[in-house]
């Protein structure tokens, strides 16, 4: 539209932006040509790990939390990080696990990290509560 001498107003309103991206797109034109107008990708840092790696995360996390050598059955926080520590060799925050466990359909309920009855929200043991209850004041 611009190689057609359209004014920015009227790029703007074909493709439903404002004025100010139309302005920038035809200054990006003006500089670079088409090249000006391409993707430069999406923003932000890489991820964690990269696609084979997290396929390879699925399927340790399907295989269970025996068979990367812990004693029961209960994938934790804290555990996935130790995982991701030793298989992947990447040093992060446990944060970053979450996140990145956040974004996968197929792993996303590990970071909701919901504490199972008796657990803390990393899956270690509850302190031992007395449930008899309030004492009798008589």
């Amino acid at each position: 539209m611009f190689a057609e001498g359209a004014r920015t107003v009227d790029v703007a309103r074909a493709f439903d932006v404002t004025w100010r991206t139309a302005s920038k797109w035809r200054q990006a034109l003006d500089a670079r040509g088409l090249d000006g107008l391409r993707s430069r990708g999406l923003p932000g840092r890489e991820p964690l790990l990269n696609a084979d790696q997290r396929r390879r995360l699925r399927t340790i996390v399907r295989a269970g939390p025996r068979k990367s050598g812990f004693e029961d059955d209960r994938w934790t926080l804290a555990r996935v990080h130790e995982v991701v520590q030793r298989v992947f060799g990447i040093t992060c925050s446990k944060v970053s696990i979450w996140r990145m466990l956040r974004q996968s359909p197929s792993t996303a309920a590990l970071a909701a990290r919901r504490p199972l009855a008796g657990r803390t929200p990393d899956g270690e043991a509850a302190p031992a509560t007395d449930d008899a209850g309030p004492a009798d004041p008589a």
